[in-house]
């Protein structure tokens, strides 16, 4: 979390003037830490996007729930976002979606959130992934990241891959 926290913080981006950060993710391990450590050490609007309500006492925070399976409500959700951190890991489907493997939800998620940010003009997403090496066979699971961070690039002009262990 610091990682990503003092890249936020310390940019000469983000020096220049108070960002809106939207955390997609947001209820999760990394995503509260993540909160947390913003919250603390930056003047950034956060923008908590989940399904599970968050509540923080600090006007610089906002909650916006989402099932990013919705178009529409990604829309809703990312309006005025100027950067997005992407901590969606789908290990195991929503409770209306129970067809397809973790890599299918990952991608569509990817994929929609992909498009949406496009549209609202995000300018730059970081992605937590995870650590893939070169020259070897991929397991599912880092085939699916990999397949992650080329969706992302694929439609935002600046992402940033934290290549991660487990955590």
């Amino acid at each position: 979390m610091k990682i990503a926290a003092v890249w936020v913080r310390g940019s000469s981006h983000a020096r220049e003037k108070t960002m809106k950060i939207a955390i997609v993710g947001a209820s999760g391990f990394v995503g509260k830490a993540l909160i947390d450590e913003l919250l603390s050490h930056s003047e950034h609007q956060l923008i908590a996007i989940s399904r599970s309500k968050l509540k923080y006492e600090s006007p610089r925070f906002e909650w916006r729930g989402c099932d990013l399976h919705n178009l529409l409500e990604l829309e809703r959700v990312l309006e005025g976002v100027e950067v997005a951190v992407y901590l969606i890991h789908s290990m195991l489907p929503g409770a209306r979606l129970n067809q397809g493997s973790f890599s299918d939800f990952d991608l569509s998620l990817a994929d929609n959130f992909g498009r949406t940010a496009r549209l609202r003009g995000i300018k730059r997403v970081i992605y937590l992934s995870g650590l893939i090496p070169e020259n070897c066979e991929l397991s599912d699971h880092l085939k699916s990241r990999k397949e992650v961070e080329d969706v992302l690039r694929s439609y935002v002009p600046k992402v940033t891959c934290l290549r991660a262990g487990m955590i």
